[in-house]
Order: C-alpha cells, then structure tokens, then sequence
C-alpha cells in the first residue's frame, strides 16, 4: 500500500483523529466511574455514620435511663448485630428504646432488686430477651390487698 495515498486521502489523519476521540472517550469513562464509585464510597460512609449515630443515641439511652447497669464500653460488631437486628424487627425508632428501657427500670428482677441476678446490656439487646420483656413477661407481679377485686374461684 502507498502510503502517499493514504496520506493524501485522508485516511491516515482520520485515523488518529479516531484514536484520539477514543483516548477521549475513555477518558471520559473513567471520570465517569471514578465520581460513581466516589459518590458511592460517600453515600457508604453516610450510611456507616447515621448508623453510628443511632448507636451511640440508644447507649445513651440506656445510661440515661438504666445507670445502676454496668456500663457499656464498647459497641462491639457483635451487639452492633444484635441491635440491627431489633431496630429492623421489634424496637424500630429511638422512642421506643426509650420505652423498652424505662420498662425495663420498672422490673425488680430484671434490675437485680429481688433477686442476685440482674440484666445488662448484652441480655437486653438479644431479640428473644427483648420480645419477653415488651410482653411484659418480667413485669413485677401485682400483689393483692383486700381493696382488689377477687372472685369465689379463688377461695
């Protein structure tokens, strides 16, 4: 092939044009990919933070309301777990936690005031534990006066 006339034709200098709006292009892409997996990587460490937020909000919480329990140091990935766990099923917004806490507060057993034992934050956050407690399963049994009403049954 003669080079003259590809050079005359056009064809050589198309041919660079070409590759050079192929560097373009893939330059362009890389942009492209580069701010995706940025805006990704930004959108991941938002997420990581609120979660963080919420966290720490129910610690917090369970200091504020619980402080005759052993503190708690440390969120370890395991009970990060575990309260992902309730906050996706049974104890869903930062109110509620309140709540569970504070019905904890009111249960001599579980505080520890009638028996040795007491719960702290690794039993509270364990969804079997926590679903018994909301059912009131450790609520303080009610003892009767002469002032409640009773029925022939139970004489």
């Amino acid at each position: 092939v003669d080079i003259d006339i590809l050079i005359t034709s056009g064809f050589i200098q198309l041919n660079q044009q070409l590759q050079s709006v192929e560097q373009s292009a893939s330059g362009m892409l890389q942009s492209v990919e580069q701010g995706a997996i940025l805006e990704e990587r930004e959108r991941r460490e938002r997420e990581r933070a609120e979660e963080r937020e919420i966290l720490v909000k129910i610690v917090d919480k369970y200091h504020l309301i619980l402080p005759e329990m052993p503190r708690v140091i440390k969120i370890t990935p395991k009970r990060k777990s575990k309260i992902k766990k309730l906050l996706e099923n049974d104890i869903q917004t930062i109110d509620a936690w309140v709540m569970y806490f504070e019905k904890v507060s009111e249960s001599d057993f579980l505080m520890g005031r009638a028996e040795k034992w007491g719960a702290d934050f690794e039993w509270l956050i364990n969804s079997t534990n926590a679903l018994k407690v909301c059912e009131g399963r450790y609520d303080n049994k009610k003892k009767k006066s002469i002032h409640d009403e009773w029925s022939p049954e139970e004489l």
